[in-house]
């Protein structure tokens, strides 16, 4: 992982935005003065890559947003870009009072574009990174970056556990762990197959080859049973067969022969339907002449109809005629009065411009009547307008004379107001947090001290309970060891007793030891059962005593063991906290030194109180922005003071002309209203009406229009009436002409078709026409009729045919009823026989299929018994040789030597041969001392300097040996070399200068001049109130 782009915004020290550009870097130092925003970048990578920094955690992540006093920010983000096994890798990361927002992009080269690698919560990156990299945030914060204030964690803080486990990590050999899990897994899924198919092989039982064979010879004599009487059957059916169309063929000639004598019952009914339908016949010949006659009725009730109706219009037009005589008389006398309307008619035109005239007077002397009402309103508003402005006048300069004594009287210290300004946060950071942590960690390591103590005594006597538990011990294992002895002796003189008295009862017999002859048998001693069974007790009430002492030793070398380690952990704990105390101590004094110098404070000053510095500033602030507000009024009052006295003058000018416009008005409405008076008593004489003129005029001239109009309208509207009598009478008379004419022609053709159908109804044996029309059938019922004839005649056709047709297959053959019905109980039995026959066949089948698969279902059982047996056995050496953790353990011990034995390279080469590392019994590092023999030294007892030496060294041998498994091309390092010395500094930086051979990215974090003055790419870290930033040197 090799940075070579990072930036942020909001985040810790940087308020704006900050772009740093690292791809022209191999090595590179951020320099600038304490609480400048240096560890703030390291922070950020950090940050970026894991979503936590090494020096506030996972849990207080909201302390990394920026934080100011007037411009506070909600939101933090970083951005940091890097090179990973050939690929471009950009993660943005955002942090705000909700939660975290994080994206991850990719591309292939720098010139492609970047492309969304993965967009997800939170919790999943913290998965997605360390598999990426191969680190997760704990080894990155041990072999990437030594943070301020925590580059010895692998040093003095991790005991052999954690260092075991951080290594079995970075490693990746803790794929064993997971191999066994998988291994334990398989393992007991193999076991639980195994007891199943023993389960199963024993359920299935054993199938013999005797067993087989049998099912198969009553399989096949069952198969030999059923073909025998198939055949019977067949042949049984067969004869049941031709019985059963006999018999059908009898029951039929039964029906047709009732059927034959009920068509002869209908003999008489089908010959009087074929008289009916040949009268129908000649019937629907005369059907078009009773049509005729029909419309020529019909006909004939229209004529007269139409005779009743023009009798009807002839009385009409007589009365229309007197009608129109009489309005011809009333239209000539009105015709008499039309030359004196005329005349009056034309007087009224010739009246029309004096109308116009006398109009636009009206008009005009309106306009002006109101011009004059609006231009003595105007005045009045204009006499009010000067009076209000005069009294705005006063106040604006009362006013103004107000806010000049008011700003006189405010004086404001923008000198004080700046520094303050700049000497807030630092002021607020100092005594709201730094200075609290300070004395919170002291008191923690007064209380850690006291626990230290305590420890202490109690390892001790601990140590002290050791010392009797191993005494008692001891004393047991004697009396077990002399019990023990005791009981073997008993035992071989019991033995040699059991001897002798074989001997003597058997004086003929060598001797069972040395097979030697015995002349003379030795004397057999007195029994000693008693004896053996009292050590026999003895022996075992020695050892439970000597397990009880040594379960009790066990206990207490346990007990010490735990009390050890935790009275290291808590030198670790208290080593760690006096670290960051000195160090928070020494942040404090800096910051101290800086607010004295900036507020101008001697030594022996205390620095004032941060509550008092707010309510001072606040009081400051305020007071700037009311001068300011001041200032604003005064501008604001000025000018409007001017806009009052220019609005004055504008007014009292408008007020005089005015004046002048109402005289002008007032001198040309008197010379209209004359003018007007005259033309109206003219108007009256002519048209009788005082006032509107024009409407009386208009109204008189429409009057008389409308009846000139209506009396010409009435009098061609006489003669179009008359024409059209006229016109109607003539067309009457024709009408009535046709009509008489039409009547004698359908009279006559009536009478001679009435003559002619008479005559054919009667010949047809009808009295009259009405009684033939009557019994007149539809063509669909004459079809009917004739349908139903030929059917009864096709019927007894086929009826024959089929008589003949069934006399001649049924010949002299009988059957009776009784002798089908023991027919088909024959074949019914047999059915009967040979289903049963069909259902042990193919119970048999199945019997020898399943015996059959059973066998081949417990070869296969059997094979995958054995397979699975074999994987077990793998599956259980593989669970127990990873179980013990030998493999491991083993490759952890030589993983760490070589860490040790590089790390020892590099520390003798920073240290000029002085130190080497070393793992003593319990693999803790220690130190060996050339300039003290070589003694084993611990490394929580080396110096700053030192510490940061050993730190540097082990990080430099992890960085090198996790490089060739996993792509670590960088190292940042954050202070550390103010501690120390020339010489030794020296050292670490030509270290430092030769990783530039390796092409790894170097980041360095100092306060010292002369160290970044040896590097050519400097990151100059200043602040300022705007936030922190940065430039390159």
């Amino acid at each position: 992982m090799r940075p070579f782009h990072l930036q942020l915004e909001g985040f810790m020290a940087f308020r704006d935005a900050t772009e740093i550009d690292l791809s022209h870097c191999d090595i590179f130092v951020l320099t600038g003065p304490t609480g400048a925003g240096k560890s703030s970048l390291l922070d950020a990578i950090s940050f970026a890559l894991y979503g936590e920094t090494p020096r506030i955690g996972p849990k207080e992540l909201k302390k990394l947003i920026y934080q100011d006093i007037e411009n506070p920010r909600n939101t933090a983000r970083v951005s940091l870009s890097f090179r990973h096994q050939q690929q471009d890798y950009r993660i943005l990361r955002q942090l705000s009072e909700s939660g975290q927002r994080v994206e991850l992009e990719s591309r292939k080269s720098p010139d492609a574009p970047w492309e969304t690698h993965t967009v997800g919560k939170v919790s999943e990156f913290k998965q997605l990174m360390p598999r990426l990299l191969g680190l997760d945030f704990k080894a990155f914060s041990r072999v990437l970056m030594l943070p301020q204030g925590g580059f010895d964690h692998f040093l003095k803080q991790d005991g052999a556990k954690e260092r075991r486990a951080l290594l079995l990590h970075l490693a990746q050999l803790d794929i064993y762990e997971a191999i066994q899990a998988q291994a334990d897994l398989a393992r007991r899924k193999a076991e639980q197959e195994q007891s199943h198919l023993k389960g199963q092989l024993s359920g299935l039982g054993e199938i013999s080859a005797e067993g087989l064979q049998a099912l198969q010879n009553s399989l096949q004599t069952a198969e030999q049973n059923l073909q025998s009487l198939e055949a019977a059957a067949a042949h049984r059916a067969e004869a049941l067969s031709r019985a059963e169309n006999l018999w059908q063929d009898l029951q039929a000639l039964q029906a047709l022969e009732a059927e034959q004598a009920e068509l002869a019952a209908q003999t008489d009914a089908i010959s009087a339907l074929e008289h009916r339908i040949a009268a129908g016949q000649a019937l629907r010949e005369l059907g078009a002449d009773f049509r005729q006659w029909r419309s020529l009725q019909t006909r004939q009730q229209q004529w007269q109809q139409e005779s009743t109706s023009l009798a009807s219009a002839a009385q009409e037009l007589q009365a229309t005629q007197m009608a129109l005589k009489d309005a011809q008389d009333a239209l000539a006398t009105a015709l008499n009065t039309l030359p004196e309307q005329e005349a009056r008619l034309q007087q009224l035109q010739h009246l029309q411009p004096e109308l116009t005239r006398w109009q636009r007077l009206q008009q005009t002397l309106q306009q002006q009547t109101q011009a004059l009402s609006q231009t003595e309103a105007s005045q009045q508003q204009i006499q009010q307008d000067i009076a209000a402005q005069q009294q705005q006048l006063a106040q604006a300069q009362t006013e103004l004379e107000r806010l000049d004594s008011t700003a006189s009287q405010l004086q404001l210290d923008a000198e004080r107001l700046d520094l303050l300004h700049h000497v807030g946060p630092d002021l607020k950071l100092l005594q709201v947090e730094k200075m609290p942590q300070a004395a919170a960690l002291s008191q923690e390591a007064t209380q850690l001290q006291a626990e230290i103590q305590q420890q202490t005594a109690q390892q001790a006597q601990l140590a002290e309970q050791q010392q009797a538990q191993e005494q008692l011990y001891r004393q047991a294992r004697q009396q077990a060891v002399a019990a023990a002895d005791t009981l073997e002796n008993l035992q071989r003189q019991s033995q040699a007793d059991a001897l002798r008295q074989h001997l003597q009862q058997h004086p003929d017999q060598p001797c069972p030891v040395c097979l030697q002859p015995v002349t003379e048998p030795p004397a057999v001693a007195a029994a000693a059962a008693a004896d053996l069974s009292a050590a026999s007790a003895a022996l075992k009430a020695a050892r439970a005593a000597e397990a009880t002492a040594q379960q009790q030793l066990e206990s207490s070398r346990q007990a010490l063991a735990v009390q050890a380690s935790e009275s290291r952990q808590s030198a670790q704990q208290l080593a760690s906290l006096q670290s960051k105390r000195e160090q928070l101590n020494s942040e404090i004094a800096q910051r101290s030194a800086a607010l004295r110098q900036a507020l101008q404070l001697s030594a022996g000053d205390a620095l004032p109180d941060w509550a008092e510095i707010k309510a001072e500033f606040s009081r400051l602030r305020a007071q700037r922005a009311q001068v300011r507000q001041i200032e604003a009024q005064l501008q604001q009052q000025r000018e409007q003071l001017l806009l009052a006295e220019s609005a004055l003058a504008l007014a009292r000018q408008h007020s005089q002309t005015q004046q002048e416009r109402k005289q002008e008005l007032t001198a040309q409405l008197q010379q209209t209203r004359t003018e007007h008076r005259a033309l109206q008593q003219d108007l009256v004489a002519l048209l009788g009406q005082t006032a509107d003129f024009a409407t009386a005029q208009q109204q008189q001239l429409q009057q008389l229009r409308t009846q000139t109009q209506q009396l010409r309208q009435q009098q061609a509207e006489l003669a179009e009436r008359q024409q059209t009598l006229q016109q109607a009478q003539i067309q009457h008379q024709s009408e009535a002409d046709s009509l008489q004419r039409q009547g004698q022609q359908i009279q006559h053709e009536l009478d001679g078709l009435i003559q002619a159908l008479t005559s054919a109804c009667q010949d047809l044996g009808y009295a009259d026409i009405g009684a033939a029309e009557a019994d007149l059938p539809t063509a669909e019922s004459l079809q009917s009729w004739q349908a139903e004839v030929r059917a009864h005649h096709s019927q007894q056709v086929s009826l024959l045919q089929q008589l003949q047709q069934l006399q001649a297959r049924i010949g002299t053959q009988q059957l009776s009823e009784s002798e089908l019905a023991s027919l088909r109980q024959q074949v019914q039995a047999d059915q009967t026989q040979l289903q049963q026959l069909n259902t042990d066949i193919a119970l048999l089948q199945r019997d020898l299929a399943q015996a059959r698969q059973k066998q081949q279902q417990s070869l296969e059982w059997r094979e995958t018994l054995a397979d699975v047996e074999h994987d077990l056995g793998l599956y259980q050496r593989i669970y127990h040789d990873l179980g013990s953790r030998q493999l491991p353990d083993f490759l952890a011990k030589r993983i760490l030597e070589r860490v040790i034995s590089s790390g020892s390279q590099e520390l003798e080469r920073l240290s000029q041969g002085r130190y080497r590392f070393e793992l003593d019994a319990q693999e803790e590092l220690v130190i060996l001392d050339a300039w003290n023999a070589h003694e084993p030294r611990s490394v929580k007892t080396l110096s700053g300097g030192e510490s940061f030496l050993a730190s540097l060294a082990l990080a430099l041998a992890l960085n090198s040996w996790l490089a060739g498994g996993i792509q670590l091309d960088s190292l940042f390092i954050d202070e550390g070399f103010g501690t120390l010395d020339a010489e030794s500094l020296e050292q670490a930086t030509g270290v430092i200068e030769n990783l530039q051979l390796s092409g790894k990215c170097v980041g360095i974090i100092t306060h010292i001049p002369e160290l970044a003055e040896r590097f050519e790419h400097r990151l100059q870290v200043s602040k300022s109130d705007l936030g922190a930033r940065v430039a390159w040197q």
